[in-house]
């Protein structure tokens, strides 16, 4: 497998990482209104998903470093 195909799959599942938090948030939000929760819960799952953001993206310099 290509230093590229690696950088490749590790955008690609960054960019999915990343869709999947806006998309969870929403659907948050919306959950909490019809409920009529004013406040709101920590946001956990939205750190931990920003965590895999940056750790893909620290993999792929390193796959990148690495390579002749």
């Amino acid at each position: 497998m290509s230093a590229l195909t690696v950088a490749a799959i590790t955008t690609i599942l960054a960019l999915l990482t990343m869709i999947l938090g806006a998309v969870t948030n929403r659907e948050l939000e919306r959950i909490l209104a019809q409920a009529g929760v004013k406040e709101r819960p920590k946001r956990a799952l939205h750190v931990i998903l920003g965590v895999l953001v940056f750790i893909g993206a620290g993999l792929d310099w390193i796959l990148l470093a690495g390579h002749p």
